[in-house]
């Protein structure tokens, strides 16, 4: 078995009422463990990996985002910078 350990995830977000952001973190917490079941079993058993900051963008407020779709950007936007860093080699990079 397989954990992804995130130790924290911080996230600025302007124009966003506390009540809509801890309803988002909710969403995102459920959601996460939703998509990130199973994730990546090729790298299971590796050495931890640091990653330090990420930067997912901006979002323009005047979105007006709800909660669950506000956590589905952020979702989608951390999955993708995390399979950024364990991309897998190019094959040139393997036959060396």
């Amino acid at each position: 078995m397989s954990t992804i350990d995130i130790d924290r995830i911080e996230l600025t977000l302007f124009g966003v009422s506390p009540a809509a952001a801890q309803s988002a973190a909710t969403e995102l917490e459920a959601l996460l463990r939703q998509r990130l079941a199973g994730w990546r079993p090729d790298i299971a058993g590796t050495a931890p990996v640091a990653l330090g900051n990420l930067d997912l963008g901006r979002v323009d407020a005047a979105a007006r985002l709800d909660a669950p779709a506000l956590a589905t950007l952020i979702a989608d936007r951390l999955i993708a910078q995390l399979d950024r860093a364990f991309a897998r080699p190019t094959a040139a990079t393997e036959d060396v």
